[in-house]
């Protein structure tokens, strides 16, 4: 699944084929500046397109950084404490594209500042 920015909402679903599985579909999902991305609502609407996937039982794989002010970046202290904290504070990836808790593996990083 791919959310883009755009002007227009509107959903697109391509078939490409996959070296080991057979098929594999790639849904993107655009939405205009104001509206709030669903990837769920999205799958949702990808059967209009031929798509045939059972989104309760989908499981969603996002990234996650753990950002360390201990780096020797060439930052000095109080960027990367503020530089920290603003990232700490966002909105996590699985809240701004609507994606349930229960479904969602995460897989982390540290990144030294």
């Amino acid at each position: 699944m791919t959310a883009a920015g755009s002007t227009v909402a509107r959903l697109r679903v391509a078939l490409r084929h996959a070296r080991s599985q057979g098929e594999a579909w790639q849904v993107i999902a655009r939405y205009g500046f104001m509206q709030t991305p669903d990837v769920l609502k999205a799958l949702g609407q990808s059967r209009a397109g031929g798509l045939e996937i059972d989104v309760a039982g989908a499981s969603f794989y996002l990234g996650r950084e753990a950002l360390l002010t201990t780096g020797r970046a060439g930052m000095v202290r109080w960027r990367k404490g503020l530089f920290a904290v603003l990232a700490r504070n966002a909105r996590p990836a699985n809240m701004f594209f609507r994606i349930p808790p229960s479904r969602e593996v995460e897989l982390g990083t540290q990144i030294e500042l």
